[in-house]
């Protein structure tokens, strides 16, 4: 059985919004961008700012069709998995800093923009119900960081938003 898990963010953003389902050995997010662009092509400066940011995040090993390292990755790839990996990043730094030494977290993200909107991801994380509170810490940064990267394209107007649902 599922429970889903309210994480209440103190301000939401304008520019996402994200459902998120824990599982017993997994976490599940749906986010929606309301963003005109769904890709970092359209955001020249976010390598610059995860090197300023996050710069561990480019030691993050990334699967993808391309096999590029995902600091080439992340230059043209899409906001959910950029968000993916910013969480991941968070959730190391706080899992660390709690005194976890060992170990694996792992992400995929896809999305089927022929059956749900554009700007619409689904993201899998291997945390455990046990991670929640470092999952909480994670989310606000990476919320936090997530909206500096899309503020930086000031040129794309936001979308008007719609809460999503996940059923």
């Amino acid at each position: 059985m599922t429970t889903p898990t309210s994480i209440h963010l103190k301000d939401r953003s304008t520019l996402f919004d994200f459902v998120l389902t824990q599982r017993p050995d997994h976490v599940e997010i749906t986010i929606q961008f309301f963003t005109s662009f769904y890709t970092t092509h359209e955001i020249p400066g976010t390598i610059a700012l995860l090197e300023t940011l996050l710069p561990r995040i480019f030691r993050h090993k990334c699967f993808n069709s391309g096999k590029l390292a995902f600091k080439e990755e992340a230059a043209n790839t899409e906001l959910g998995h950029l968000f993916e990996h910013i969480l991941l990043e968070f959730l190391c730094i706080y899992k660390y800093k709690e005194g976890h030494l060992d170990f694996n977290l792992k992400g995929l993200t896809e999305w089927n923009w022929l059956q749900d909107p554009r700007g619409i991801f689904y993201i899998s994380l291997n945390t455990k119900r046990e991670d929640i509170f470092v999952l909480q810490q994670a989310l606000l940064k990476t919320q936090n960081l997530m909206e500096v990267i899309l503020m930086a394209n000031t040129k794309s107007p936001m979308l008007p938003s719609k809460k999503i649902h996940k059923s």
